[in-house]
């Protein structure tokens, strides 16, 4: 019987801070596998249970015993890397003990955004995937504190009630310090999103090196994830809320479903430019994130502060 092989690279988060980008570079590497679907949410046990406690959209979590989620690395063939992209293991509470457990030698990429411009950015995410229903960021932002007090409904599509809790996306100190806890440092790697975005062939070279692998090797650089509306917000809404996409996605294997989904993005969704953060809120959250920033230049020993103006 031929044993299975564990993933040993987790890219943990943020989402919404080129964490796709580097797994499709990744992926590309003659010595790394990389899973399709990039984000199988396995190790976030405490997202799950929550999803089913408070009726989540369980559709997020289609990987909830390890055979099923073995199953994404079954063409692995003799890659010495073999990883996924799970942006919700670095908020959940107890993602890194589980990565721990299963693997303990497994190494960490993490790479950090700006709090105010990751959630904003993050905000429309949740918009193009119906998580959200609040168009506006700064009145989202807001309704976090009834959200928690069940003062305000969650969005049905949303797959756990936190997901839309702003304010606890970025505390990055506790969520490093448990990866930092458990993992040698040697196997935890940090970026700064901005610093990837300006030069994605210098930072990848550095993952390389981090991993172990050939860093001479130059992928297919283009820019992904990039922010997206509707082109037809009746139909899109239609479609992502009727039965029949939700059967498709649950009922078709992942590559096919993803053929799919890619072929209907690119008909019914159109890329566009974000705008512009209302400055005075944009001032406001940042006095308020300002001790966070201050905590989790501390936990790191690197200047964030003066890196994203605090």
């Amino acid at each position: 019987m031929v044993k299975m092989k564990k993933p040993n690279l987790f890219i943990v988060g943020e989402p919404k801070s080129g964490t796709t980008a580097l797994h499709y570079f990744l992926s590309q590497h003659p010595d790394i596998f990389m899973s399709e679907p990039k984000e199988p949410h396995y190790f976030e046990k405490d997202f799950q249970e929550e999803g089913r406690h408070l009726k989540g959209n369980m559709r997020h979590f289609k990987y909830l015993d390890e055979k099923h989620y073995l199953s994404l690395f079954e063409e692995v063939k003799d890659e010495k890397i073999i990883g996924e992209s799970s942006t919700d293991y670095l908020y959940s509470k107890v993602a890194a003990k589980e990565i721990f457990r299963f693997n303990p030698d497994a190494k960490i990429i993490i790479i950090l955004r700006e709090p105010v411009e990751f959630l904003y950015s993050l905000h429309s995410q949740y918009l193009y995937q119906s998580c959200e229903n609040e168009t506006d960021f700064q009145k989202a932002f807001n309704l976090e504190s009834r959200r928690r007090n069940n003062e305000e409904k969650i969005p049905k599509n949303a797959p756990y009630p936190s997901y839309l809790f702003y304010s606890e996306r970025i505390k990055y100190a506790a969520q490093i310090k448990r990866y930092l806890e458990l993992f040698p440092s040697k196997n935890i790697k940090i970026i700064f999103y901005d610093e990837f975005r300006k030069d994605n062939p210098g930072i990848y070279k550095k993952v390389l090196a981090f991993l172990g692998v050939d860093d001479s090797f130059i992928p297919d650089f283009r820019q992904l994830n990039v922010n997206k509306r509707a082109r037809f917000t009746v139909i899109k809404d239609l479609i992502e809320k009727s039965y029949v996409w939700r059967i498709i996605k649950k009922i078709l294997p992942d590559k096919v479903y993803i053929k799919i989904s890619d072929l209907y993005h690119s008909i019914f969704l159109v890329k566009t430019k974000r705008q512009p953060l209302n400055k005075e809120f944009k001032r406001n959250l940042m006095t308020r994130f300002r001790p966070e920033v201050a905590k989790v230049s501390k936990t790191i020993n690197f200047n964030l502060k003066d890196k994203w103006g605090y």
